[in-house]
């Protein structure tokens, strides 16, 4: 069971234990299921669901935004533990909590080390290794940009699209899906960027096919949340935040 802390002054201050069979509202409407105070928070302000693939968070359309790990953000899956920030107002989500154990009274130091130490409600100093920290900022740049993330991958491997043309397959290419066959590579599609900004994936060779969203298919335009599988492995496609309209 998923579960949603709220942090104030570094203190835990509500817990919300969150089930897949609704949809779960946060904001400074009184019936939401998290009540938020700070002004800068809507009165609907985001939502968390669990979909097909998972935990994820919508932002209803605010002025503000949602911070996740720092980055602004519009809709972002959730798979692994995170913050999410509001004005002021600090939370910490964990898809994977144990339903029976006692969350932390004050921010893990992960968390601490992500938000920075500059808000005066945070403590002032963390003992994250910088080699994890420097991991988890990197990871967060990824997302703000167009990017595949593997889907069921407990290690969260994300690989950004910073070229105009990307080689996915096996061995030395821009996207590695494994290792090379026989010391060689092995390149099985391409993933393009358009002259819009619009991204579309294509089989590299006359008789491949990719899947995209489970159809078998030669070339297809992505969207936002698409799922394609090449060479056995299952990604999912998120423009970055310039693909997010008002970002």
């Amino acid at each position: 069971m998923a579960r949603l802390d709220l942090f104030r002054a570094g203190r835990r201050v509500q817990s919300l234990h969150l089930h897949a069979e609704r949809i779960w509202l946060i904001g400074r409407d009184p019936t939401a299921d998290l009540e938020l105070q700070d002004p800068l928070a809507s009165r609907r302000h985001f939502q968390i669901e669990h979909g097909v693939q998972g935990w994820a968070l919508q932002d209803l359309d605010t002025a503000n935004g949602t911070l996740v790990n720092g980055v602004r953000e519009f809709g972002r899956a959730l798979a692994t533990a995170c913050t999410l920030q509001v004005g002021r107002e600090i939370m910490v989500f964990d898809p994977d909590a144990v339903s029976d154990a006692e969350p932390d009274d004050t921010l893990p130091e992960w968390a601490i080390a992500i938000l920075g130490d500059d808000d005066g409600d945070m403590p002032s100093t963390s003992h994250m290794a910088p080699a994890m920290l420097r991991h988890i900022q990197a990871q967060e740049r990824i997302r703000t940009r167009p990017h595949l993330a593997a889907v069921g991958d407990a290690s969260g491997r994300l690989w950004p699209l910073d070229n105009k043309s990307n080689a996915l397959g096996l061995g030395p290419v821009q996207i590695s899906l494994g290792d090379s066959v026989k010391g060689r590579a092995k390149r099985l599609a391409d993933l393009h960027r358009d002259a819009d900004g619009s991204h579309r994936v294509e089989a590299s060779g006359l008789f491949k096919k990719v899947v995209v969203n489970g159809v078998s298919t030669r070339r297809a335009a992505l969207k936002a949340g698409d799922v394609l599988e090449v060479g056995g492995v299952r990604l999912r496609f998120f423009p970055g935040l310039e693909g997010q309209g008002d970002a």
